[in-house]
C-alpha cells in the first residue's frame, strides 16, 4: 500500500508532452452546393482561393515557379491580330497583353483565370478586362459568374455580388466573363498545376518560419520546462499545456515543449534545453526533399527558374537543352490553349500570336522551340 510520504518524496515527478505543432492543414478543396446561394462554394468554408494565394505568396520555390512560367507561355511578346478591336489600353490603364498575362497568372495559382469581356453596340469586343480569381465564384457548369471582394471572408461581408454570364460568341450580353481553366479539372473549379504538391508547399512555408524564428527567439531549440511544485490535476495540466502551446510551440517560435510536472526544488521552474546534433542537416535534407516534389509537379528544372542546385554551374547551352523539353511539354501546350480560347473570343483563327521566349534580347538565333 502507498503511503502519503512516499507520495511526497523529492525524487517522484511526473512527464507530460505537449502536443506537437501539427501543420496547418490545408483547407479542402471539396466544392459544395449551399441552399440559398447560387454560386458553388469554392472550398472549405469557402476559403480555398485564399488558402492557395497565401501559398502562392508565401513560398519562393512555388511564386518562382509560376512566373517564371507565366512568362516563358507570355514569350517575348503577345500579338494581337484583330484589326477591328479598337483599343490598345483599357480604362484601367491595362493592355490586352497585360490582361492575358494576369489571367494566366491566376490560372497557375489558382487553376482559374477570369477575363471580363466589354461588347460595343454593334456586337464586337470593345474592353477586355482581368478578374482576381480570388473573387470569383461559378455556378455550375460554368454559366454565370459572381464577383465580390468578400469572398472569402468569415465575416464583415458587406460589398454587393456582381452576376455576369458566361461568355457566348453569339451572345448578346454587354458584359461577360471568359473563364480560364486547367484540363485536369473534374469540377466547377479549375485543380492548379501543383495541388498534388500542396503539403511540401507548406512544409517550405513552415521551414522558413523556423528558421527565422531561430533568429528572433530565445526559445530556439527543443526544451524542457520543469515545473517543480507538485503535480497538478489533470485539468491544471491541459490548461498549462494550452498555454504553454500557445505561447511557445510551433514553427514560429522553433521548438517542442516537453513539461515535467516534480514535487520538489522549493517549488522553483527551470528550464533546460535539449540540443540536437543534426537538427540542421535534419532541416535541409527536409528542405530539399520538398522542393524537388514542387519542382516534379510542374516537370521543371530548378535552374530554368533562378534557383540554385548544388552544380557547379549552368551555362546557356544547358539551359536550352533544359528548357527545350520543358518548353514541349509544358509551355507549349498552355500557349495551345490561350490562343485557342482567344480565337473563341474574338471569333477568328490567329487572334493572337505568341513570339517565342529567347534568352538574349533581340537575338533571334537564341530562340528556345
Amino acid at each position: 500500500m502507498t503511503t502519503e510520504s512516499s507520495n511526497t518524496t523529492a525524487n517522484e515527478f511526473y512527464f507530460t508532452a505537449v502536443k506537437p505543432y501539427i501543420l496547418q492543414t490545408a483547407p479542402s478543396n471539396e466544392e459544395r452546393d449551399v441552399r440559398g446561394k447560387d454560386y458553388v462554394y469554392w472550398g472549405e468554408n469557402d476559403e480555398y482561393g485564399n488558402f492557395l494565394y497565401k501559398c502562392y505568396s508565401e513560398c519562393p520555390i512555388l511564386q518562382a515557379i509560376i512566373n517564371g512560367t507565366v512568362d516563358y507561355v507570355c514569350g517575348d511578346d503577345i500579338v494581337l491580330n484583330v484589326p477591328s478591336l479598337s483599343f490598345e489600353v483599357n480604362r484601367e490603364g491595362e493592355t490586352y497583353r497585360d490582361v492575358i498575362t494576369k489571367a494566366l497568372l491566376d490560372y497557375y495559382i489558382f487553376g482559374n483565370g477570369y477575363i471580363q469581356v466589354i461588347k460595343n453596340f454593334a456586337g464586337g469586343i470593345a474592353e477586355l478586362y482581368w478578374l482576381d480569381a480570388r473573387y470569383v465564384r461559378s455556378g455550375l457548369k460554368n454559366q454565370s459568374f459572381y464577383y465580390n471582394e468578400d469572398f472569402g471572408k468569415k465575416w464583415g461581408r458587406s460589398k454587393k455580388t456582381v452576376v455576369y454570364p458566361a461568355f457566348m460568341p453569339e451572345g448578346e450580353d454587354a458584359t461577360s466573363i471568359l473563364m480560364l481553366k486547367t484540363p485536369n479539372s473534374r469540377g466547377t473549379y479549375g485543380s492548379p498545376v501543383w495541388e498534388s504538391a500542396i503539403k511540401s508547399v507548406m512544409t517550405e512555408m513552415e521551414i522558413d518560419k523556423f528558421h527565422l524564428a531561430e533568429i528572433q527567439n530565445n526559445f530556439a531549440g527543443s526544451a524542457v520546462i520543469n515545473f517543480n511544485n507538485g503535480n497538478p490535476s489533470p485539468e491544471q495540466k491541459a490548461e498549462i499545456e494550452k498555454n504553454v502551446t500557445e505561447k511557445f510551440g510551433g514553427s514560429e517560435n522553433a521548438g517542442r515543449i516537453m513539461l515535467s510536472f516534480n514535487k520538489g526544488k522549493d517549488n522553483a521552474t527551470t528550464v533546460e534545453r535539449l540540443q540536437s546534433d543534426d537538427f540542421d542537416s535534419r532541416y535541409n535534407d527536409l528542405a530539399k526533399k520538398t522542393q524537388l516534389q514542387i519542382f516534379t509537379v510542374f516537370g521543371a528544372n530548378a535552374n530554368l527558374f533562378g534557383v540554385p542546385t548544388e552544380s557547379n554551374g549552368f551555362n546557356a547551352e544547358e539551359y536550352q537543352s533544359s528548357f527545350k523539353l520543358y518548353n514541349r511539354t509544358r509551355v507549349k501546350p498552355v500557349q495551345r490553349y490561350i490562343s485557342g480560347r482567344m480565337d473563341r473570343l474574338f471569333q477568328m483563327n490567329g487572334a493572337i500570336t505568341i513570339t517565342p521566349f529567347t534568352i538574349g534580347e533581340n537575338t533571334g538565333e537564341q530562340t528556345v522551340e
